[in-house]
């Protein structure tokens, strides 16, 4: 394939491929040491972007900011307690005062343990919460974090929309009802801004995916065609079946996992099912926080690791 050079406003230099539809994937060359974003470096510098997704790289956990074209602010899980300040830093670096809208997928520790460090850093206008049964500390704590600043707390299951932005269509597909583990419980979130679409899949796996699947296909439903898919459960292959991955149709991947995790996350099966139909795929583990942008023309796919 031949590549072209691209400049954004900084001078800094990307590698970008030509593909069909418009649709622009660019490499940054940047470089951040480490696991997550080190304190004295800046985050990813993004040339025109008006959507941005930020996948920010909390090793074996979930942690995403969505940054809408009107400055609105949406965080979906902040990692482990280990990573509350990680997440803090970045979203103060890219400019973050406040959130909008906050989303707990389902209370595991890797999603929900640096939840209370960003509560307590940021006025947040409304948690939105699936609502599975938890006597965790670390739920516990964010429960009473809530209780205490007085937020406005919804349940976030399939029907339910987000009111973020004039222009947005920002939705919970899923859960359709209480599952029995909290992994088949988890929000999962359809986002969409004209042409452009992608589908959050917190930890879902298998029997989510399939009641999902059965939602979306009758009459008058939007279906789940997506550009970028977040890839559920960290690439297990509990999930991420090749139903979805034939109804959803992504381009690009995102993988939110931890280097040498003890888990074998990703999975190969996930990996290869992937891999043969066609889709890019973006790990936090290999290529650090991963920034998704769409300016109403084109898809961009910025990293924060240097290949």
């Amino acid at each position: 394939m031949t590549f072209r050079s691209l400049r954004g406003s900084t001078g800094r230099r990307f590698l970008a491929a030509p593909v069909s539809l418009a649709l622009i994937l660019v490499l940054s060359l940047a470089s951040l040491a480490g696991c997550g974003l080190a304190a004295d470096q800046p985050p990813p510098v993004i040339p025109h972007a008006q959507l941005e997704l930020h996948f920010i790289d909390v090793g074996q956990g979930d942690a995403i900011l969505i940054q809408t074209p009107g400055g609105r602010h949406v965080l979906i899980d902040a990692g482990e307690a280990a990573d509350g300040k990680t997440v803090v830093t970045y979203l103060k670096k890219v400019g973050v005062q406040s959130l909008d809208a906050v989303i707990i997928t389902h209370p595991h520790t890797d999603h929900i343990g640096g939840m209370a460090q960003v509560l307590s850093a940021f006025p947040v206008g409304t948690v939105y919460d699936p609502g599975y049964a938890s006597t965790t500390d670390a739920y516990g704590k964010l429960l009473a974090i809530i209780e205490r600043k007085q937020i406005p707390y919804h349940a976030a299951k399939a029907g339910v929309a987000v009111p973020i932005e004039t222009g947005l269509t920002f939705a919970f597909v899923a859960p359709d009802g209480p599952a029995s583990d909290a992994n088949n419980s988890s929000a999962v979130v359809r986002l969409s801004d004209g042409n452009f679409t992608a589908l959050l899949m917190g930890d879902a796996e298998k029997a989510e995916e399939e009641a999902l699947l059965a939602a979306s296909s009758g009459a008058g439903q939007p279906g789940l065609a997506a550009q970028v898919l977040k890839v559920g459960h960290h690439g297990s292959d509990t999930g991420t079946t090749a139903a979805l991955l034939d109804a959803v149709k992504p381009q690009y991947a995102v993988i939110s996992v931890g280097a040498g995790n003890k888990f074998g996350h990703p999975s190969p099966g996930t990996l290869g099912r992937l891999e043969t139909r066609g889709v890019k795929v973006f790990r936090t583990d290999r290529d650090g926080t991963v920034v998704v942008t769409w300016d109403g023309v084109n898809v961009e796919v910025l990293v924060t690791k240097k290949k």
